[in-house]
């Protein structure tokens, strides 16, 4: 879950987000305990593989001179990655 928080005032807006990630890996087949014959799983089961406490998910851009920030969230990333 992805924490991001736009707060406006009048100076401007400040933007935050938190930096933990967790990747997963989705299990969709399985196979028969004695006979080793694979079948496939009525729903698939989602298992946590690894995480990072230091990911980047607040990104600054300057586009024609003008500022802009983007948050990701989910499984997103810039330029396929988080820093």
């Amino acid at each position: 879950m992805t924490i991001a928080i736009a707060v406006a005032v009048p100076d401007g807006i400040a933007l935050a987000a938190d930096t933990q990630i967790t990747w997963h890996k989705t299990i969709t087949t399985a196979k028969e305990k004695g006979t080793e014959k694979e079948f496939e799983l009525h729903e698939p089961i989602r298992l946590p593989v690894g995480w990072s406490r230091m990911a980047k998910k607040l990104f600054s851009l300057t586009f024609e001179g003008a500022s802009f920030a983007i948050c990701t969230a989910g499984a997103s990333s810039l330029n396929k990655k988080t820093q």
